[in-house]
Parts: structure tokens; C-alpha cells; sequence
């Protein structure tokens, strides 16, 4: 019997490593892209971080100009303007009640001087000096301080309202609760504000 030979060449090509490198390929775009947006977002989160903190730098500079320009035109101290509002706040006045009834005051203080203005009579009722012994017009403060140690003895809340009104005008009625006290009480508050 013939023994009858086969015989097969079977080539093939190898397409595998060319798929693998296109595959390595977009993993690394993939890998880049990624890391570009990383990038991208951690300059994002460094600028709204720096815009932030401008923001807020802007706005401390303008409430510290505008707290110097209130005292400026109330006056008193800034000091003492952060601690009377802060006081202002534990008796239910408002910032902008107190703003305006001190600018009242000052300016209340400033007519007495000149021997007219509704305080006048107030400050003779409550036994008050506006003026040093040289005669020069005593700071806002020390004669607020004193306002608030003559009114922590009218025992009538009608008087003390009245004067109240007399001395900082209608809405410094509202101030009766933090004068009340007197001015042991104003300092009590000034440290807690600190």
C-alpha cells in the first residue's frame, strides 16, 4: 500500500502586537488626558481659592473703612464703635440704630456746648458735663460713659426713655437697655467683644 503523504505549509501573521500597541497607545492618551485634567483642576481650585481670598480681603477692608469713617463721624474711638455695637447687639439695637443715634449725640453734644439743642436740658437733669474744667468739649465717649452711669439711677423707665430720646433722638430710646446699666456695664461688654 502507497502510503500517500500530506503535507501543509500554514503560515500566519502575527496581528496581535500591532492591537496590543494601539491599545498601550490610547492608554497612555487616556493617561495624559488625565493628567492634564487634573492639572486643569487643581489650578481651577488654586484660583477660586486665591478670587476667595481676595474677595474676602476686599470685604474686611471696606468694613474696616467703614467702621474708621463711623467713628470718625460719630465720635469715638473704632475701638469703642466695635465694642458699642457689639453691646448694642446683646440689647436688641440694631448697628444702624446706634450709628445714628451716637451721631445724634455727638452732634446733640455739640449744640449743648453752644448753649442750645435738646440735650442740654438732659445733661443738666442728669448731672452731666459735656465740658472739661478748661471748658473745651469732653470725647463722645467719656461723656457717653457718664450718660450711662447717671441713667442707671432713674429709677422712672418713662424718664429714662424721655432722656434717652432728649440725648440720641427717637430711636435712641431703644439704647435705654444697654445705658441702663451704666457704664460698668458698657466695659463688661467691650470685653466680651474683645
Amino acid at each position: 500500500m502507497a502510503k500517500n503523504k500530506l503535507h501543509y505549509d500554514i503560515t500566519a501573521k502575527d496581528r496581535s502586537k500591532q492591537a496590543m500597541r494601539s491599545v498601550q497607545g490610547g492608554l497612555r492618551a487616556t493617561n495624559k488626558a488625565a493628567n492634564l485634567l487634573k492639572t486643569a483642576i487643581g489650578g481651577i481650585a488654586v484660583g477660586l481659592a486665591v478670587r476667595s481670598l481676595a474677595r474676602f480681603t476686599n470685604d474686611a477692608i471696606k468694613a474696616a473703612d467703614s467702621i474708621a469713617k463711623t467713628a470718625d463721624k460719630v465720635g469715638v474711638g473704632v475701638v469703642a464703635l466695635q465694642q458699642l455695637r457689639f453691646a448694642a447687639d446683646l440689647a436688641g439695637v440694631g448697628q444702624e440704630k446706634l450709628d445714628s443715634s451716637l451721631e445724634r449725640f455727638t452732634k446733640r453734644i455739640g449744640e449743648a456746648s453752644q448753649g442750645t439743642g435738646e440735650a442740654k436740658k438732659a445733661l443738666e437733669l442728669l448731672g452731666v458735663s459735656f465740658a472739661n474744667a478748661d471748658g473745651k468739649i469732653r470725647p463722645t465717649e467719656a461723656v457717653l460713659s457718664a450718660v450711662a452711669d447717671a441713667m442707671a439711677s432713674v429709677e422712672s423707665p418713662a424718664q429714662r426713655a424721655a432722656l434717652a430720646a432728649q440725648l440720641f433722638g427717637r430711636e435712641g430710646v431703644g439704647l435705654v437697655n444697654l445705658l441702663k446699666g451704666g457704664s460698668a456695664t458698657l466695659r463688661e461688654f467691650g470685653a466680651q467683644a474683645e
